[in-house]
């Protein structure tokens, strides 16, 4: 997965049954319970692969990958908030029905109140593929996000960043002609900026979305010249 090296292989069943879901009403409990099928952490990146980072927002000592089965994708937006909340660490979760396949990210910053709980800042599901192997799909997302060409591997939050937001541009590919440039450009050297563009790319996506459903042509005009402004902005990541 990722091209992860084998050293950071675990392939550890866990038991859904015994997950920590005691904050949740016992309808979604039962309804997480019937989706996920199967759970295994199948990776972890230590900071004896990629280093540490620590400061005051962030304590990255490690990255989890998780490998679940479900009954069908249409519950993964669900499934995937529950478990990155529970998760303190940073966490790539991979789900398949066993015909597509997706992944769900998210960072998460250190709680000001509790440095031992963390709060999730930005969270997003990447775009399904099917599962055959050797798709094209597939492919961009090892040519792209894979461990081996990643940008910047300074620290293990550098690459995860990294590795999430090019996810969410190939997602959203088709809002932007200039994603592609993006994928190549030099920004993914600096992880502050590569945070920018990350909010930068929401914005736009959140504003592209808008202007799809908006009905009076003035609408339409305020968010066309919205749009503009983000693409000039974006200009300057490339």
């Amino acid at each position: 997965m990722f091209g992860l090296p084998d050293s950071c292989a675990l392939h550890q069943v866990i038991d859904v049954k015994k997950l920590p879901l005691y904050e949740m009403d016992v309808k979604d409990r039962r309804k997480f319970r019937d989706s996920v099928v199967r759970m295994e952490l199948a990776y972890v990146v230590r900071d004896s692969v990629l280093p540490a980072f620590v400061n005051e927002t962030y304590r990255i000592l490690g990255i989890q990958v998780f490998s679940i089965t479900i009954d069908s994708l249409s519950h993964v937006p669900f499934a995937a908030e529950i478990l990155q909340k529970s998760i303190k660490t940073l966490a790539v979760l991979y789900f398949t029905d066993g015909k597509s396949e997706c992944y769900s990210f998210a960072l998460k910053r250190l709680n000001k109140n509790d440095a031992n709980q963390v709060v999730v800042t930005h969270s997003f599901v990447s775009q399904t593929k099917p599962c055959s192997v050797g798709s094209q799909a597939e492919d961009e997302l090892v040519r792209y996000a894979g461990f081996d060409s990643a940008v910047n591997r300074s620290s293990l939050f550098s690459w995860y960043l990294e590795l999430m937001v090019k996810c969410f541009i190939l997602k959203n590919r088709q809002v932007w002609s200039g994603m592609d440039s993006l994928l190549s450009g030099k920004v993914w050297y600096d992880s502050t900026r590569v945070l920018e563009l990350f909010e930068v790319l929401q914005r736009l996506v959140r504003v592209h979305d808008e202007r799809l459903r908006a009905i009076t042509m003035s609408d339409s005009l305020e968010l066309n010249s919205e749009l503009k402004r983000i693409y000039g902005v974006l200009d300057e990541y490339v």
